[in-house]
């Protein structure tokens, strides 16, 4: 999570911020009081949640509450989707990472393997993005 954060947060909190709906400070009160109130009563109650979905819906919704036509629905359909790839995906990865662990051993072995690749990898996965985005003269 913390990678795929560093990776793309920015992009996140922009769409959220700003492609849903032009959001103005009344509107974004709103919205963060809302998602509190939900996270809360469901927290309370025991009731597992995703924060980003019930933030989404909250921002959505104060959209909607001003009028509509204030919410850019192609936006909001294209993150619905994307979270009906989001679920199927983790589970994909989660049970690749869990074979792994079992071809690398039953005690500590198999997870500190793991680990220790995921780590190179991302490690290798950051520096070759670093070294795209630098100008071509600090490259030379």
């Amino acid at each position: 999570m913390c990678a795929g954060t560093a990776a793309g947060g920015w992009r996140i909190i922009k769409t959220m911020g700003s492609r849903i709906i032009s959001m103005d400070p009344a509107q974004g009160f709103v919205a963060q009081t809302a998602g509190a109130a939900v996270i809360l009563v469901a927290s309370t109650a025991g009731y597992p949640l995703s924060t980003t979905h019930v933030i989404t819906g909250g921002i959505t919704g104060a959209g909607a509450g001003k009028r509509l036509s204030a919410v850019r629905w192609g936006v909001a359909g294209d993150i619905v989707r994307a979270w009906f790839l989001t679920l199927p995906s983790a589970a994909v990865v989660a049970a690749a990472i869990y074979g792994l662990m079992r071809l690398c051993g039953s005690g500590d072995g198999g997870p500190i393997v793991v680990a220790v690749v995921g780590v190179g990898l991302l490690a290798t996965a950051f520096g070759k993005r670093h070294q795209a985005l630098k100008p071509a003269a600090e490259q030379a």
